[in-house]
């Protein structure tokens, strides 16, 4: 996994709009599992309040990025075969480059 990484770091190209959105989804969806869980050990009413509003805002901001990346035209599932030709494409670049 290392080599992959390497490879797009030192290739010269910037991350782009769709790369960079992704990686926001994906992050946005790993903060509210954690905050599920945390969620679901918080001993107190005050911090689960706390914790439920952060997940709260976590639901709203990953659901901005997902209306964007939508509206873009980059992340399809409602499409699983578009979705997947486009995934496909791009991890072909990301081996073309190492």
């Amino acid at each position: 996994m290392s080599k992959i990484i390497s490879a797009i770091k030192g290739s010269g190209k910037q991350m782009d709009d769709k790369t960079i959105a992704m990686d926001m989804l994906t992050a946005s969806k790993s903060s509210m599992m954690a905050l599920v869980i945390a969620l679901s050990h918080a001993g107190t009413p005050e911090v689960r309040h706390l914790l439920k509003r952060q997940l709260d805002d976590a639901i709203s901001f990953q659901q901005k990025v997902y209306d964007y990346m939508l509206g873009e035209g980059w992340y399809n599932p409602y499409d699983v075969d578009d979705q997947l030709r486009q995934d496909l494409r791009q991890s072909e670049e990301v081996m073309k480059s190492i």
